[in-house]
């Protein structure tokens, strides 16, 4: 990983004249996106609880957790209506291994969390949110962008 001081003017106008990497998903992404989507709430893409250092620990965690994340790949999307619309999020494109039951046993109690008649279940921990549909298989995780 190269670092630059971010005061260095000629570093900043080289870092600031790259294009943004573009990508296109897998066949297996989208359908993982189109699942997802369709079991998120309109609710789900804002309202993240102001994170504290214990959350921000358990973040790294996750972050390097495979069974949780395995793929670091993510893209945004949002809420087109609702109490979130206009708001954008990251999710990552590969299927949590971890049913909702082991994330709370790996994780801890979360900062916030939402039980839906359906049956299915939305764990916050500071920057993540973890979706879990009704069978209790997590079926996504996203995340704000960090300037919020």
């Amino acid at each position: 990983m190269l670092a630059f001081e971010p005061s260095h003017q000629d570093a900043r106008k080289k870092l600031d004249a790259l294009k943004p990497a573009s990508f296109s998903l897998a066949a297996a992404e989208t359908g993982i996106i189109l699942d997802a989507l369709r079991q998120t709430s309109a609710s789900d893409w804002c309202g993240f609880p102001a994170p504290t250092p214990d959350t921000d620990l358990v973040n790294v965690r996750m972050l390097a957790d495979q069974r949780l994340l395995p793929s670091l790949r993510a893209t945004s999307w949002g809420a087109q209506s609702g109490p979130c619309a206009g708001t954008g999020a990251f999710g990552f494109l590969a299927a949590p291994l971890l049913t909702i039951t082991e994330v709370r046993q790996a994780y801890g109690k979360p900062q916030a969390e939402r039980k839906d008649s359906d049956g299915s279940e939305t764990l916050t921990y500071d920057r993540f949110r973890v979706l879990g549909a009704k069978d209790g298989k997590t079926v996504l995780v996203i995340f704000p962008p960090f300037n919020r």
